[in-house]
């Protein structure tokens, strides 16, 4: 049987709590997805933007439930040149990936 289900790691835009953090969701069924979309998902008790940074089909091993984003928003995916510049950005100049 095929694995249907993709999974993302995804930089939550105003999380400034940690260098490079990254948050897991299900991308299952999402039309249009690929690293750099700007997607709408909700964060705690809110509903934010994020960049996703990773795909993956299989399952994290994870002691937490994964939740689904709610939305791919319908623009461009940011191109990778200009997502590696903002990683060398917080490395560098060790800043947050969302002040970038």
């Amino acid at each position: 049987m095929y694995n249907t289900y993709m999974f993302a790691d995804i930089s939550v835009v105003g999380y400034g709590k940690k260098d490079n953090a990254t948050f897991t969701y299900e991308v299952s069924g999402c039309k249009g997805i690929a690293i750099g979309s700007l997607v709408r998902l909700k964060f705690g008790k809110k509903s934010t933007l994020g960049i996703l940074r990773k795909i993956y089909t299989t399952k994290p091993s994870a002691k937490f439930k994964i939740s689904l984003i709610d939305e791919v928003v319908d623009i461009e995916p940011m191109p990778r040149p200009l997502l590696d510049l903002a990683d060398w950005l917080v490395e560098y100049y060790v800043a947050t990936q969302s002040s970038v």
